[in-house]
């Protein structure tokens, strides 16, 4: 392992806040980071965002192989 990852620098206290969003095709990709950055920025962050697909979307929404 790695001696300057320390693995207690990423544990923290889970607070009990999951975020569930939609995307689609109308939706761009720079509007779903936007709106997943804006969810990591608020003073308590998500333990887990689920995102729902719901039907088909953009390529620039997918990610890159």
């Amino acid at each position: 392992m790695n001696s300057l990852v320390n693995p207690s620098a990423f544990h923290r206290q889970k607070n009990g806040v999951n975020v569930l969003m939609s995307t689609h095709r109308a939706e761009t990709a720079d509007h779903l980071g936007e709106s997943l950055e804006s969810h990591y920025a608020q003073t308590v962050t998500p333990d887990r965002i689920v995102l729902v697909l719901d039907g088909n979307i953009g390529d620039d929404q997918r990610a890159d192989p």
